[in-house]
């Protein structure tokens, strides 16, 4: 049996401490915060509680995976819905794409009558990312990956590393539209399109396949069947606890120095935003997140799927996961904020025209969610060999230091961050 510490209570640490915890180590989880959740839990401003970004996700696997190896099933715990249509596009020519996840045929026919042609444009498009899903599954996602090392030639032919997010858009359609989808979901990640490799987009075979999820009664509902999962396995939970650093003997962490005392350790799992001091800081551009306006409105406004996309300059992205009381809605904007222009008119603009239903707002600015969160969303695509030497399970300079969450590899996304948690468990393995 290992003393386990995990350093953050997101998804990222509490899917770690889980994990370890039915390995039947020791595990005392460490967070800052007067609550676990991090970004799990929704922002609240009167009656009305918004989802801080998309509750939806894809690869519902890796959550049932959480659940069978930390104890019962998902399915006893919890209702994953399938979500029809997976996303609504809106295009600057105000055509709309209700785009189904998970079904090929069904994408291909949607796309067809929507945009009079090119589904099948689009189908053979995304069969082609096969082998590069395929490559980046089996040899970054499933397992710990080292980096470059963990690439042969045959495996680099296939992703084409070279090749960027604008170019590829630019080859593979003449519609415009097609085009916007491509784009406009890397911008909407705050990634520039020019150095972002193709290879990224391979996000388009994985919905297909897989489908799009939201957790019925949304991160809420996840979140407390996880605490209550915590107190099944008898992690030792510590909020209001500032982690520091790792103590450090030679190249093995020893614990972790927190504001009060150190707490001492054989394991440490750290899922905090910000890396630990001790070891060399990773040269990549954090990615700044985009702005968000959470809105409460009427019932007069439209009934909006779980995501829709207003494509355009900036691009605006709708998601409707929220509590609301009796008689309204809750919708959060995620947006540039740039141009000095106020989302509301960007999206009376783009045919989405609420200004007069709105009875609540709240305004999050980047600057604000950074104080807030620390740089907890990623890594800016700087080429495609930025991702070598990123933070991560199979990339840690001290024995006994896993680095998971979204600062780490291999993403930010509620299921890669699942998948960077797998990884650490099934390195540490059981007691």
């Amino acid at each position: 049996m290992a003393r386990v510490v995990v350093v953050g209570g997101g998804f990222g640490g509490v899917a770690a401490a889980v994990r370890l915890a039915k390995l039947r180590h020791d595990v005392t989880l460490l967070e800052q915060e007067d609550t676990i959740g991090g970004r799990l839990r929704r922002r609240e401003h009167g009656e009305f509680a918004w989802a801080r970004h998309s509750e939806t996700f894809t690869l519902p696997a890796v959550l049932r995976d959480l659940f069978r190896k930390s104890g019962r099933p998902l399915e006893r715990e919890l209702d994953l819905v399938h979500l029809s249509p997976g996303r609504r596009h809106v295009f600057a020519d105000f055509t709309r794409l209700d785009l189904p996840l998970g079904t090929r045929g069904e994408q291909t026919t949607a796309i067809d009558e929507a945009l009079d042609g090119g589904g099948q444009a689009w189908a053979a498009w995304v069969d082609s990312l096969s082998p590069a899903w395929e490559v980046l599954r089996q040899q970054a996602l499933e397992r710990p990956f080292g980096g470059r090392s963990d690439l042969d030639r045959r495996q680099l032919r296939v992703l084409r590393p070279r090749r960027v997010v604008r170019t590829e858009a630019k080859r593979a359609f003449k519609d415009h539209r097609l085009r916007a989808i491509l784009l406009d979901d890397v911008r909407a990640q705050g990634q520039p399109t020019r150095s972002t490799p193709a290879f990224a987009m391979v996000k388009h075979h994985v919905e297909r396949g897989f489908g799009r999820w939201r957790v019925d009664g949304g991160m809420p509902a996840l979140l407390s069947t996880l605490a209550a999962r915590l107190e099944q396995r008898r992690v030792d939970i510590r909020c209001g606890v500032r982690a520091l650093d790792v103590g450090v003997d030679g190249r093995t962490v020893v614990g972790v120095t927190t504001e009060a005392d150190p707490v001492t350790a054989d394991v440490v799992v750290w899922a905090a935003p910000t890396p630990p001091p001790s070891i060399p800081a990773y040269g990549g551009l954090p990615l700044i997140p985009q702005a968000i306006t959470h809105l409460g409105l009427t019932l007069d406004v439209p009934e909006l799927p779980s995501d829709t996309v207003l494509h355009g300059n900036p691009v605006v992205t709708i998601h409707t996961g929220g509590a609301a009381p009796l008689g309204y809605r809750t919708w959060t904007v995620e947006h540039s904020g740039a141009g000095g222009e106020d989302v509301l008119d960007t999206m009376r603009r783009r045919g989405v025209n609420v200004a007069d239903f709105v009875v609540d707002r709240v305004d999050v600015s980047p600057t604000d969610q950074l104080i807030e969160s620390g740089p907890a969303y990623g890594w800016q695509w700087q080429g495609w060999r930025s991702a070598l030497d990123r933070p991560g399970v199979g990339r840690s300079p001290l024995g006994g230091l896993f680095l998971v969450g979204a600062g780490a590899h291999p993403g930010p996304s509620l299921e890669l961050v699942g998948l960077g948690a797998a990884a650490a468990a099934a390195s540490v393995g059981r007691a």
